[in-house]
């Protein structure tokens, strides 16, 4: 899970020294959207294959250059170039500053995860990342970095195709405007989320990486499960877990309180050792998060009141834990039985069948 490239990118930009070449990536993320939201007159008329598709240029000149009020940020005006046809049809395409600074930067690797300003160093497109408030180390954001494609008016008045780069955040709060985390009054630094390096994250963003990873866990894990369902002709069975997996501890990203509390208790050892029992600090850190989430049968008076999918969600996520820590499985799921849950045979026994069907999947699929 180690994610260590970036690109750096400083110093101005001269108009007349660029020539700027898109990523062929960033090339199948502009027809996608042409296809889906824009108007066809921004594609060439000549075909690139014996298909006969519709090309979208990769070589530009930088041409131009304006001021975007809104965003606060200078946009460069590209025009499409080709070296072998040099009277083709020309295509115009905007760049905002950040993303012609990544074009023109340099590809560079680290081998710490410290936090790297987002004025001097920019992730690569689609990587996972947390956002750490300098003022308030408190206030992390986990996001996605990545490539838009959107439309501009030139001072012209001529509409535009227009590439930029947005935070996508993975909690739920939507998107925002690169520019929003270089300003002096938002400055942010952002780390590789799932970075084999967590010496330089507080325990609290260790937390957001720890459930990213645990969800990423869970999903292979439900896999087992849901595919016996269908198998079986479960099919809503399947569907529900499958939709309930999706959003898995969602609330520990969602909920600050409760990430607070359970960043006290990141060490809690008896996620591995289930001879273990919780302490009661731990057990006080966990209320919210029980309270919040209908997959622990701490959130009920009595475990009777726990639905299939409860039950199968539980499993599921022991499982996910257990391949995660590389614990045994089924020895771990009868200890906690004995020392901890004490449910009742009837339940038990349909745990045991469900963690038996994920345990055996384990050693064939996961």
């Amino acid at each position: 899970m180690n994610n260590s490239m970036m690109q750096l990118f400083q110093g101005d930009i001269e108009l007349n020294k660029h020539d700027v070449l898109l990523y062929e990536s960033w090339v199948q993320v502009i027809l996608g959207e042409l296809k889906q939201s824009f108007s066809s007159h921004y594609l060439l008329p000549t075909t690139s294959n014996t298909q006969g598709e519709i090309s979208f240029p990769r070589f530009f000149d930088i041409k131009d250059s304006f001021f975007n009020q809104r965003t606060k940020e200078n946009i460069f005006v590209g025009e499409s170039k080709s070296i072998k046809k040099p009277t083709s049809k020309k295509v115009k395409i905007c760049f905002s500053e950040f993303l012609l600074r990544f074009i023109l930067g340099n590809e560079v690797g680290v081998s710490l995860n410290e936090g790297f300003s987002f004025n001097e160093y920019l992730p690569m497109t689609n990587t996972n990342i947390l956002i750490t408030s300098i003022s308030t180390l408190s206030e992390v954001q986990p996001a996605i970095f990545k490539l838009i494609v959107g439309e501009i008016n030139l001072p012209s008045g001529e509409p535009c195709l227009l590439l930029s780069f947005v935070i996508d955040y993975s909690n739920g709060k939507s998107f925002a405007n690169l520019r929003y985390y270089t300003r002096k009054s938002h400055r942010a630094t952002w780390k590789f989320l799932f970075s084999d390096d967590t010496s330089f994250m507080t325990e609290y963003e260790k937390m957001f990486r720890d459930t990213f990873i645990h969800k990423k866990y869970i999903l292979e894990s439900g896999k087992i499960l849901i595919n016996f369902l269908n198998a079986e002709g479960a099919v809503n069975h399947a569907k529900q877990l499958q939709e309930r997996l999706l959003a898995h501890d969602d609330s520990k990203i969602k909920c600050e309180d409760e990430l607070l509390a359970l960043a006290r208790i990141s060490n809690n050892s008896s996620l591995k050792d289930p001879s273990q029992s919780l302490l009661q600090i731990n057990q006080e850190a966990l209320l919210l998060h029980w309270k919040n989430n209908s997959h622990h049968p701490e959130h009920f008076k009595t475990s009777y009141d726990m639905t299939k999918l409860d039950l199968m969600e539980m499993c599921c996520d022991w499982h996910a834990r257990s391949v995660e820590l590389g614990t045994n499985f089924l020895e771990f799921v009868q200890t906690r039985q004995n020392n901890r849950f004490h449910f009742p045979n009837i339940i038990f026994e349909e745990i045991m069948f469900y963690c038996k069907i994920l345990d055996q999947g384990n050693k064939t699929n996961y």
